[in-house]
C-alpha cells in the first residue's frame, strides 16, 4: 500500500509501481500547480518519509513542452502552402482539430481533420493521444496506439523507435533554437524519420522525411528528404488567436474560398454510397444561415447536421460520421437528406452500406 499526501488531499493506492505514482502525482501538479509532494511508503518495519520537493519549472516542463508544440484544443485551425518541387505548382491545406478529451491520469486525445485543396478537395482524420509525460503516438480511431510520434524528453541527437521491437523505422530529434515565428519569440526543434537499413551504419540511413515543431503552433514545416514538396506555416488560429497570413484564414476559421464560385449553392455528397464517413461539400454564393437533416426511408428523423448554422460564402465541408442523433450507427440502408438556406432546398439520396 502506498500513500500519497498532496498538501490536504490524501491518495490511497494499491498495487502501484512507482512510474504509476509519478503519472499520477504530475497529473495532480498539473491541476493544483503544487510545488511540494510528500510521498509516504510502507515497508515490514514501519513507515518511512520521503519529500520530494519539486519546483513548478522541473515538474511541468517536460510534459508541458510537449504539449506546447502539438496545440491540441478543439477548434484549432493551422494554414499550409504546399509548394511541389517539379513544377512549383502549390495547394493550400487546412487542418483543424474537431475533438479533444483528457482524462483523469492527464492522457489527451484529439482527432483532426485535413482538406487539401487542389482540383478536388482530399480529406483525410487523424487520431493522436499525448500521455501525461507528453509523449505523442499517432493512434487508431479507437486510440489504440499505432507508433510513438514524439518523445516528450529527448535530448538534441537522440533517436527512439516509434514502433515497439521494430529497428527499421527510426526518429531522430536535431537541432533546438529560439526564433521569432509570427513575431512571437518561441523555441523551435526539428525532428528527422528514417529508414535504418543498418542500426550502427548511419550512411545507410534514408532520410525520408523532416520536420520543423514551434512551442506555440506545432507544426511550422515539413518536407526534405524523400519527399516531392515543402509545407509552409501560413497562419494559425490557437485557442481563438489568429496569427500569420489572414488573406485565407479567419479569426473564426472557415474553410478556404475556391474560386470560380457560381452563383447558386450547390450541394455535393461524396462519397456515395459510403460505409463511414461522408462528406457534403457545399458551395454558396454569400454567407447564409442553413439547416440540414438526415431522414430514413420512413420519414424518421435520423441525425441533425446542420441546425441554424451561419455557413461562409464559398465552400464549406459538413462530415456526417453515419450515426444518429442517439449516438448509434445507423443502419445500412437508404437515407435522404435535405439542406436549406433562406433563398433554396435542396433534397438527394444517400446510400450507407455497413
Amino acid at each position: 500500500m502506498i500513500l500519497v499526501q498532496l498538501k490536504s488531499e490524501k491518495y490511497l493506492i494499491f498495487s502501484a509501481d512507482l512510474i504509476r505514482i509519478s503519472e499520477i502525482i504530475f497529473s495532480n501538479l498539473l491541476k493544483q500547480a503544487i510545488k511540494e509532494v510528500t510521498v509516504m511508503y510502507r515497508i515490514t518495519s514501519g513507515y518511512n518519509k520521503i519529500v520530494i520537493l519539486i519546483t513548478l519549472l522541473m515538474s511541468i516542463s517536460t510534459a508541458q513542452d510537449s504539449h506546447n508544440y502539438f496545440p491540441h484544443h478543439q477548434g484549432d485551425f493551422w494554414e499550409y502552402q504546399i509548394v511541389y518541387w517539379s513544377d512549383s505548382y502549390t495547394e493550400l491545406s487546412q487542418r483543424k482539430i474537431i475533438f479533444d478529451s483528457t482524462d483523469v491520469l492527464g492522457n489527451s486525445y484529439i482527432r483532426d481533420m485535413t482538406i487539401e485543396y487542389s482540383q478536388y478537395p482530399r480529406v483525410s482524420f487523424n487520431n493522436y493521444k499525448i500521455d501525461a509525460r507528453g509523449n505523442v503516438y499517432e493512434t487508431d480511431s479507437l486510440y489504440n496506439i499505432r507508433y510513438l510520434y514524439f518523445k516528450a524528453d529527448a535530448i538534441p541527437g537522440e533517436i527512439w523507435f516509434p514502433v515497439e521491437n521494430d529497428t527499421f523505422q527510426v526518429n531522430k530529434l536535431g537541432e533546438v533554437w529560439i526564433d521569432s515565428i509570427f513575431n512571437v519569440v518561441q523555441q523551435a526543434k526539428s525532428v528527422a524519420f528514417y529508414y535504418a537499413y543498418d542500426l550502427n551504419d548511419t550512411t545507410l540511413w534514408l532520410n525520408y522525411l523532416s520536420e520543423i515543431l514551434t512551442e506555440d503552433f506545432g507544426l511550422i514545416w515539413k518536407g526534405g528528404g524523400e519527399q516531392f514538396y515543402d509545407m509552409y506555416l501560413n497562419g494559425a488560429v490557437i485557442n481563438g488567436i489568429l496569427h500569420g497570413d489572414t488573406t485565407t484564414i479567419s479569426s473564426v476559421p472557415e474553410p478556404i474560398k475556391r474560386p470560380n464560385n457560381t452563383e447558386k449553392a450547390s450541394i455535393k455528397a461524396y462519397p456515395n454510397p459510403f460505409n463511414s464517413n461522408l462528406m457534403f461539400f457545399i458551395d454558396l454564393p454569400e454567407p447564409d444561415m442553413a439547416n440540414m437533416i438526415i431522414y430514413n426511408i420512413e420519414g424518421r428523423i435520423i441525425r441533425r447536421l446542420i441546425r441554424n448554422s451561419r455557413l461562409s460564402a464559398g465552400a464549406n465541408m459538413i462530415v456526417w460520421d453515419g450515426t444518429a442523433n442517439n449516438g448509434q450507427k445507423a443502419s445500412s440502408g437508404l437515407y435522404f437528406y435535405v439542406f436549406r438556406t433562406s433563398t433554396k432546398i435542396e433534397r438527394g439520396k444517400l446510400y450507407l452500406i455497413r
